[in-house]
């Protein structure tokens, strides 16, 4: 059995069978150098794409327009990343697709909490960026490294959040939304509160499994498939942070 054989976590994109293979013997192998490098250009293709959106949403009556591109993204954005998780060697070409396509929807959710409070976006920003380079420096420092018991941990639970989210569309697909968890009482803010603390976890667990790559040297166009499952979590830790904010300035002015 080899180091790939334990990976395990939730993100579909970094999870266990994305590395549980023999790899032909290569000389050109995934680095942790090569996937900051890849991460750092799919993170630029997501800004730029968020602030063209950004700059391009207001005056309001962008909106409707804009709704229906976000829409389309993101429908694009999964058909994607499904094709990418699926053949993996199309990564190279896909993750940026992927970057672009996601940056269009992050502009246009952002453009839209941005309208309603003035500057949640820039402290999503930096609650994103913090939370990440605390972790990455706890991670790479030794002082945090996920054992068995929490991948299962963090596994189950956003698995449940996942499951909440699903049930949630269906009820409001036949008009019967769960208000709780979607509005900025007390369970709302926990929920949120959750959903982020499982998205920085699972962070963790990425680091976890790009490093365990490089060590058992996959091949370098793994760098790409890593980096764009690296953004997958960080575009979710990101969203998440927005409503997490946004739903406790709204409790604190109620």
């Amino acid at each position: 059995m080899t180091a790939f054989s334990m990976f395990r976590t939730h993100n579909p994109a970094l999870r266990r069978r994305a590395f549980n293979r023999t790899w032909p013997a290569t000389d050109r192998v995934m680095t942790i150098g090569g996937v900051v490098r890849k991460s750092a250009v799919l993170a630029g293709i997501v800004i730029l794409a968020a602030f063209v959106v950004w700059k391009n949403v207001y005056p309001r009556t962008a909106y409707p327009a804009m709704k229906t591109v976000t829409i389309v993204c993101a429908v694009a954005a999964f058909i994607v990343a499904f094709v990418t998780v699926r053949r993996k060697t199309l990564a190279p070409a896909l993750s940026p697709v992927y970057a672009a396509l996601k940056g269009l929807c992050v502009g246009f959710i952002s453009a839209r909490y941005g309208d309603r409070t003035h500057g949640i976006v820039l402290h999503a920003v930096l609650l994103t960026l913090s939370v990440f380079v605390s972790l990455l420096a706890l991670y790479a420092t030794g002082r945090i490294r996920p054992g068995r018991k929490f991948k299962d941990g963090v596994i189950a639970a956003s698995a449940a959040v996942a499951l909440v989210y699903f049930i949630s569309f269906i009820l409001y697909v036949f008009g019967q939304p769960i208000p709780l968890i979607h509005q900025s009482g007390t369970v709302g803010i926990l929920f949120s509160l959750a959903v982020v603390t499982l998205a920085a976890l699972n962070l963790v667990l990425d680091f976890d499994t790009i490093e365990s790559g490089s060590r058992n040297r996959a091949p370098v166009f793994m760098e790409w498939y890593s980096a764009f499952g690296l953004l997958v979590t960080l575009v979710w830790l990101y969203i998440g942070s927005l409503r997490l904010i946004s739903r406790i300035l709204r409790f604190r002015k109620n």
